[in-house]
């Protein structure tokens, strides 16, 4: 009778350890995903107002653009600090003049929120940060040249319907009152696009275009040019009547500036 009530009392006990087990499983399920109220906040600066703003993040603009202003913490209480301006909405856009080209400013977000107390016990629920806005002098719209930020240079490139990478030079030029979007070797092959293709959006760190072409001018290309924050370039374009192609071929690049 004692080995029964033993063996009795030691599967009571071993269910009772399982129960709480799973019982702290379920309440710390999610702790894995858990993170520290954050500050952190993405600017963006966008094209022209029109039918398609783009938008494109960066730490630098060109003067006379809009920046979108992004918190990554949702749902949590904001405050903006921009110059003498106080600001308390989540998503913010400002406008940035002439007046402060050359200018870094310091963008401050404050983010107050309920910490998540279960998973992250010291999470005090504030966070701040400062970032700088660069605004440039550019674009400089000189003739027959022009001056429009990282997008124009050397490329070095890499795509899928090449085996090797290759190079490709981007060039703004301005002849009054139009700019062309001037692209050498664009294809890998060879071929180029000179004083044909306009750009049709621009922001400092991306160009998208090529308005005006046709399919017996730069095989009716259209696309754009990405220069990151980290210094890697994405290219995306399409080309019309490619030798290989029936239609239009898409090809993507990526690279860097040489």
């Amino acid at each position: 009778m004692r080995v029964i009530t033993l063996l009795f009392i030691v599967a009571i006990t071993c269910t009772a350890c399982k129960k709480d087990q799973a019982e702290i499983a379920e309440f710390n399920k999610n702790c894995s995903c858990a993170k520290e109220v954050t500050a952190e906040f993405m600017m963006e600066e966008l094209t022209y107002p029109g039918i398609n703003v783009r938008y494109t993040e960066t730490d630098t603009i060109h003067k006379e653009k809009n920046v979108r202003f992004t918190p990554i913490e949702k749902n949590a209480v904001y405050t903006w600090y921009m110059g003498t301006e106080i600001l308390t909405d989540s998503v913010v856009q400002k406008y940035f003049d002439e007046s402060l080209a050359g200018g870094n400013l310091p963008i401050t977000l404050v983010v107050k929120k309920p910490p998540n107390k279960i998973c992250l016990p010291n999470d005090d629920g504030y966070d701040s940060i400062t970032k700088y806005l660069h605004v440039s002098n550019l674009p400089i719209w000189n003739s027959p040249d022009a001056i429009v930020g990282p997008i124009e240079g050397n490329f070095r490139v890499k795509s899928e319907h090449l085996p090797d990478s290759f190079d490709i030079n981007i060039d703004i030029t301005y002849i009054p009152p139009k700019a062309y979007f001037n692209i050498t070797n664009y294809d890998g092959m060879g071929s180029s696009c000179i004083q044909q293709a306009r750009p049709t959006d621009r922001n400092y760190r991306q160009m998208w275009g090529f308005d005006g072409v046709s399919t017996s001018q730069c095989d009716a290309m259209k696309g754009d040019v990405h220069v990151k924050m980290d210094g890697m370039v994405e290219m995306n374009f399409e080309f019309f009547h490619h030798p290989d192609y029936p239609g239009y071929a898409k090809r993507q690049y990526l690279g860097r500036k040489i």
